[in-house]
C-alpha cells in the first residue's frame, strides 16, 4: 500500500473510531466514511479479502455494525437516520424489499408497516411501528405459505425461497446472497427481483437463476 494511501486510511479509521466511540448520533457520518474505504477498495490494498474481514479485524464493533449503518448512510438523508436510527431504518429496507409495493427509501415516512396480529395483519405507521413489530412484519413477509394464502401468493413465496436458497453463497465463503422477492403482477404472472448481487458473484448467481429457470419449464 502506497505512504499516501495508507495515510489516508488512517485517517478514516481514526476518524471512523471516534464517531462510534460517540453511538448512534454519528452512526450516517459512520457509514459514509465506512463506504468511502469499500468504494476505494482500500480494505484490499491493505491486504485483507473481504471488506467483512477488514471490518471484524479493525474495528471493535465488526462488519455487521459497519454494515448496517454504510447501508442506512446510503439510502437515507442524516436527517432521516438522526430521526429514526440505524436499527429502525434497517429494517425498513428489509421489510420493504420483502414485500411487493416498491417503496422506495424516500417515503419511509409514510410507509404503512402490515403487523400480524392473532390471525389478521394491522397496519401500523412506520414512525409508530416498534422494532419488534418491524421484526414481526419482516418474519410474515417472508415466510413460507401458510393457509391464509391464496395459491398466488403461496406459488410466489415457494418460488421465492426456492430461488434465495439457489443464490446462497457456498458453505465456508464470505460472498453475501443477493436478497431474492417475488409477487403476483397485475397479469397474473410471478415477478422477481434480484437486488445486492456483488460483482464477483455475477456468474453465479447467473448459473443458480438459469438452473431454476430450467427446472420450472
Amino acid at each position: 500500500m502506497k505512504p499516501a494511501e495508507r495515510k489516508k486510511l488512517d485517517a478514516l479509521e481514526k476518524r471512523i473510531h471516534a464517531m462510534l466511540d460517540r453511538g448512534e448520533s454519528l452512526a450516517w457520518d459512520v457509514g459514509k466514511a465506512f463506504d468511502e474505504i469499500a468504494r476505494g477498495g482500500m480494505h484490499l490494498d491493505a491486504g485483507y479479502p473481504t471488506l467483512e474481514a477488514y471490518a471484524d479485524d479493525r474495528f471493535e464493533e465488526g462488519y455487521r455494525t459497519l454494515k448496517r449503518d454504510r447501508r442506512v448512510a446510503l439510502a437515507f438523508a442524516k436527517r432521516t437516520v438522526v430521526k429514526y436510527g440505524t436499527t429502525k431504518l434497517d429494517l425498513a429496507l428489509t421489510y420493504m424489499s420483502a414485500t411487493p409495493e416498491h417503496e422506495r427509501a424516500a417515503e419511509v415516512d409514510r410507509l404503512e408497516v402490515a403487523v400480524p396480529v392473532g390471525t389478521k395483519l394491522a397496519s401500523v405507521p412506520f414512525g409508530k411501528a416498534s422494532v419488534s413489530q418491524l421484526e414481526k412484519a419482516i418474519k410474515h413477509a417472508t415466510a413460507l405459505p401458510t393457509a391464509h394464502d391464496d395459491a398466488k401468493q403461496a406459488r410466489a413465496k415457494r418460488r421465492a425461497h426456492a430461488l434465495q436458497r439457489a443464490v446462497a453463497a457456498p458453505k465456508g465463503t464470505h460472498s453475501h446472497a443477493p436478497l431474492v422477492r417475488a409477487h403476483v403482477a397485475e397479469d397474473g404472472q410471478l415477478r422477481f427481483d434480484v437486488v445486492g448481487i456483488d460483482e464477483a458473484d455475477l456468474a453465479r448467481v447467473a448459473r443458480a437463476l438459469l438452473a431454476q429457470a430450467r427446472s420450472k419449464k
